[in-house]
Formats: C-alpha cells, sequence, structure tokens
C-alpha cells in the first residue's frame, strides 16, 4: 500500500472550492495566472492519489474554456506535467509493473504514432493524445495499490465530476456563453456552459445519473439538483441531450421498483425544470435583446461622432462644404429607409421554434438537416476510410480528430462520431481493437481493478459507460477525460 500523503486540510472537498475559484479568476491577468498556476500545483503536488485523479477530471470540463498561455494550449497541461511525475515516482518507487491490458494499450498508441511519422500524417495534437491516454494507464497501475479503498474513492470521483458540471454551468452564465446557431431558417441561442451545446448536454446528463442513482443524497438535496441540472440542460436545446435524459429517467424507473411513486417524482420535477427553463429562457431573451440594442446604439454613436470631424479639414472651401453636407443628407435619407437597428430575438430565440423546425425538416424527410449535418459528415468519413491507400485503410493515419470536406457544408468538419474517428484514425485493424476493448470493460465490470458487482455504485457505473456509448454516435469522445477515466481505469 503506498503511503499516503494528507489532504489539503482538514475541511471535506476544500480543494474543490480552491479549483474552483481558480477557474474564475483566470485568463483575467497574466501574472495572476501564473500565481494561480502555482497554487493549483502545489494542490496536485501535495494531495494524494484519488484526490489527484479526481482534481484531473474536475479540471477536465473546463479544458476548452480556460488557458495557460505560458504552455500554449488548456491549463491542464500544466497538470499533466505534474501528474506524470508523480505517477513515475511512484510506480519506479514501489517497482509496479503493468498488466496486460496496460501494455497492448500502450503499444498500440505507440504503434499509431510511428505510424503516423511514416506516412506524414504526425502532429502535436498526438502528441498530447498519447500523453493524456499513458497518464490513465499509469492510474490504472498506481490504482492496484489502492484497491481496498476504492470504493471511497470512487465516491470521491463521483462528487468531483458533479461539482465539476455546477461550476460549468455557473462559469457558462457568469461569462454568457451561448452558440448562436443558423442552420436554414432556424436562428437560435444555445447554453455552451464552457465548450459546446451538445457536450455541454452530455456534462450534464453525466451530472443526473450520478444524483439520480445516489442513495445517500438527501431528498430534498436531490431535487433541487435536477430541476436546475434539467433546466439547464433546456437551455443547450441539444435533441440528443434531451434523448439521453428520457433514456436515464426510463431506466432510474425501471430500475428502482416503486413504479408510480418514481413516476409522480419524476412528473413534479420535469414540471419544475420546464417552469425554470421558461423562466431562464425568457430573462435570456431580454438580457441578449437589450446587449444587443446596447452594442447597435454605441456603433450609431460612433459614427455620428466622426461626421464634425470631416466637416472640419477644409471648413474655408464653402464648396467641399456644401459637398459634405449634400453627401450626409443623402447618407441619412438613406439611412431613413433602413429598418431601425433595434434587435428583437425574443421569439425567435426559443426552443419551441427550435422544436417546430426539427418536426419540419422530419415532415419533409430532410434528415440531414434534421441531424444538424451530421449524416452528411458520417458518410464523408465513412467514405473516406475506405477509398485511401491500402495502408491507411488497415491502419489509420495517426491519432489527431481529422477533419474531411463535407458537401452539405461546403468546409471541412469534424467527424461527431467517435467510432467514425476510430475507423478512420485507427483504421480497420485499430477499430477492431477498440471494439473488443470496450465489450471486455462492459463484461468485466470492474473500475480500478475493483469489482463493481452489489457495490451502491454499479449502477452509476454502469448508466455512465452507456451514456458515453451512445454519446459516440453524436460526439467525437475518444480524446475525453471524463471518457476516458471510465474506459481505461
Amino acid at each position: 500500500m503506498l503511503k499516503k500523503k494528507c489532504d489539503l486540510a482538514r475541511v471535506p472537498y476544500i480543494d474543490i472550492a480552491i479549483y474552483s475559484i481558480v477557474i474564475f479568476l483566470l485568463n483575467l491577468n497574466p501574472v495572476l495566472d501564473i500565481l494561480l498556476a502555482l497554487v493549483v500545483a502545489m494542490c496536485f503536488i501535495k494531495t494524494d492519489i484519488t484526490n489527484l485523479l479526481s482534481g484531473y477530471i474536475f479540471f477536465a470540463f473546463f479544458d476548452d474554456a480556460i488557458h495557460f498561455e505560458l504552455l500554449g494550449g488548456s491549463f491542464s497541461r500544466l497538470l499533466m506535467v505534474i501528474i506524470f511525475l508523480r505517477l513515475l515516482y511512484l510506480i519506479v518507487r514501489e517497482k509496479l509493473k503493468p498488466e496486460i491490458k496496460e501494455i497492448t494499450i500502450f503499444l498500440f498508441i505507440c504503434f499509431e504514432l510511428v505510424f503516423s511519422i511514416l506516412i506524414g500524417k504526425f502532429s502535436f495534437g498526438d502528441i498530447m493524445i498519447a500523453a493524456n491516454i499513458f497518464i490513465f494507464l499509469m492510474f490504472s497501475i498506481v490504482g492496484r495499490t489502492e484497491e481496498k479503498t476504492m470504493e471511497n474513492s470512487l465516491k470521491k470521483l463521483l462528487i468531483y465530476i458533479v461539482s465539476g458540471v455546477f461550476v460549468a454551468i455557473i462559469y457558462g452564465f457568469l461569462k454568457f456563453n451561448f452558440l448562436f446557431e443558423e442552420t436554414g431558417t432556424l436562428q437560435v441561442y444555445r447554453f455552451s456552459g464552457t465548450y459546446e451545446p451538445n457536450f455541454m448536454g452530455m456534462y450534464i446528463n453525466m451530472a443526473i445519473i450520478i444524483i439520480l442513482f445516489s442513495e445517500s443524497l438527501n431528498k430534498y438535496i436531490k431535487s433541487i439538483a435536477l430541476v436546475i441540472l434539467l433546466g439547464t440542460l433546456g437551455m443547450t436545446l441539444s435533441v440528443t441531450g434531451v434523448a439521453v435524459t428520457c433514456i436515464i429517467l426510463c431506466v432510474y424507473v425501471l430500475k428502482k421498483g416503486k413504479f408510480l411513486k418514481r413516476i409522480g417524482y419524476l412528473f413534479l420535477i420535469g414540471v419544475s425544470s420546464i417552469l425554470l427553463f421558461g423562466v431562464s429562457q425568457y430573462m435570456f431573451n431580454i438580457v441578449n435583446t437589450t446587449r444587443l440594442n446596447n452594442k447597435n446604439q454605441i456603433e450609431e454613436e460612433v459614427e455620428e461622432q466622426t461626421v464634425p470631424e470631416e466637416k472640419i479639414v477644409n471648413s474655408d472651401n464653402e464648396q467641399e462644404k456644401s459637398t459634405i453636407d449634400n453627401s450626409q443628407q443623402e447618407i441619412e435619407e438613406a439611412e431613413s429607409d433602413i429598418p431601425e437597428t433595434k434587435v428583437d430575438i425574443i421569439e425567435d430565440n426559443t426552443a419551441v421554434k427550435r422544436g417546430k423546425t426539427l418536426f419540419e425538416n422530419f415532415k419533409e424527410g430532410d434528415f440531414d438537416t434534421l441531424t444538424s449535418g451530421r449524416l452528411p459528415i458520417y458518410r464523408s468519413f465513412l467514405k473516406a476510410s475506405f477509398t485511401r491507400d491500402l495502408k491507411e485503410i488497415v491502419f489509420g493515419n495517426g491519432l489527431s480528430d481529422e477533419q474531411l470536406y463535407c458537401d452539405f457544408f461546403g468546409r471541412e468538419k469534424e467527424a461527431h462520431n467517435s467510432y467514425l474517428n476510430c475507423l478512420y484514425n485507427f483504421g480497420i485493424i485499430g477499430f477492431i481493437l477498440v471494439i473488443v476493448g470496450i465489450v471486455l470493460v462492459i463484461k468485466r465490470n470492474t473500475f480500478f481493478h475493483m469489482n463493481l458487482q452489489n457495490t451502491k455504485y454499479e449502477k452509476t457505473v454502469k448508466m455512465l459507460r452507456t451514456i458515453f456509448l451512445l454519446y459516440a454516435v453524436v460526439l467525437s469522445l475518444y480524446t475525453k477525460k471524463m471518457v476516458l477515466v471510465f474506459f481505461l481505469i
């Protein structure tokens, strides 16, 4: 058993509060960023292995939101260096040896790196992806020494995940991170949180699973948390997110028993969530409309202030002054024919309009638009996977998430499908190995080498893995830390 280090303080989960404060203060000032980085570095150096992994996953929800300029990328790069050195030290000191699973994955990733170099497809992104996978393999090796306390470690990890999701929601609202999406005649604003609406929907569903299947959580706290999560999920306007939530709720009702009681409970939660969503959507529309109107007003004032300066240039030249006056009059007459720039998007920016548009797409059989262009992207990647050099068909072309040209968008797009990512990036051989690996993970039903059967977290972990496999159909997840932790460890 590895000698455990003391926690940051006697107060439980004080590190979550520290990490949250750091996240909200990062990227405000370069000097402050360095100080905050030192604070997090000290936390990661002093904490134990369980909290080290949990903290790494906590920051994973902000990979695309916060950056560390000294390392030229995500703040997680700093954490990766610290974690790698700590785990390497423990492996060497304790003389820990990898198992067949870790060796196989390690050799597979190394082969893909070498192969991408040989065919000229290697990039810096390949190194970062490989490094991240190697870190989780190292966690897997070190984790065997923590097997006796693993149930408590899993509990901590789940708490960090839920905390990370709620902090991500707060961060997204404070930063006003909404994505303006225009597809055909549909124009809506979708809550992005810390990355992108569909990914934010996945994050929220992770928290819903953990809270819903938690036996020890106070029922009032559970109800409030679910209302907030479901209401926020609505603001992402993610069709996939809502569909996945419905699956989660159905499984919850069928697995937990007491059918009518569960239905009544979820009905009250659903009504409350809809009310919260409606109020939030209305408030957002007001705030966004006001913000856009103020922006337009400022632009108009700036334009008006530039007119007198033009008139002063040659005030002694009466003929030129007359020309300027005439030009100004023509501009004013032209502007009078243009509608006011006051923005009114309240009616357009609703989930109702998105729902109506998607229904119209379904009736017309326009499945390309209905799936937000995903079907054309899938066809492009599937075709490209089998119309390239034979060696690439068999072994792929590297670890990085590639982009291919899609006629539907008229530009290059990512796969938005983890299975197609694996087929295109790793080739037929790699794709088969990945699928076999997933099947073995599900069959073994373990986490950190701890058998989950009959433990109080078995259903939670099974549901998380199942949901990840469903989301993999519409999102590129094969490099995401919160997914890898449940499939590599």
